[in-house]
């Protein structure tokens, strides 16, 4: 559960201008962190338990970039692709509007 919940906030709230997990800056890795605390007892002062959380973040951005390349390498141009996005990104740009 852990693992899909991670999935689902980054996937609706991480923003997708950073090319890696380490990019993104860490007020709002900190406020992700915040709220899978709030879900899960976790003492995220213990370094396993932080260094996991990192870690399934870090792959879950990566899987969420690679599902939006793979997206857009089903059109011909890039300004097609730019005018067909996938629903993923339709729902969290219309959820933060």
């Amino acid at each position: 559960m852990l693992s899909h919940d991670l999935g689902a906030i980054i996937r609706s709230k991480c923003p997708i201008n950073h090319g890696y997990w380490e990019d993104v800056p860490e007020d709002p890795k900190k406020d992700f962190i915040d709220e899978i605390s709030v879900n899960f007892d976790i003492d995220l002062d213990i370094v396993g338990p932080r260094g996991y959380i990192d870690l399934v973040m870090a792959r879950r951005v990566r899987d969420f970039k690679h599902k939006l390349h793979k997206h857009f390498q089903l059109f011909s141009s890039p300004e097609e692709a730019l005018a067909n996005p996938p629903l993923e990104i339709i729902e969290k740009y219309a959820v933060h509007e």
